[in-house]
């Protein structure tokens, strides 16, 4: 949680977000066979009100779908 940064998106829920420093691969518990790819500068991210919802934001979408608070 240090590292994180908090950001809320456009419909009000917060997310803790951190840049990439390498390429991933998420896999979901919702989904255990299939995986999200991140880039080194896409951001790895959960929910506030959910951290068991990890996720990756794409660069170029981060600064148009949420901000830094």
């Amino acid at each position: 949680m240090s590292f994180a940064r908090t950001a809320i998106s456009l419909d009000e829920v917060n997310i803790y977000a951190k840049p990439l420093t390498k390429k991933v691969k998420l896999f979901t518990v919702s989904n255990e066979d299939r995986y999200y790819s991140g880039e080194i500068g896409d951001y790895i991210a959960f929910r506030e009100d959910n951290p068991h919802d990890i996720f990756i934001i794409r660069a170029d979408l981060f600064p148009v779908l949420y901000h830094e608070i």
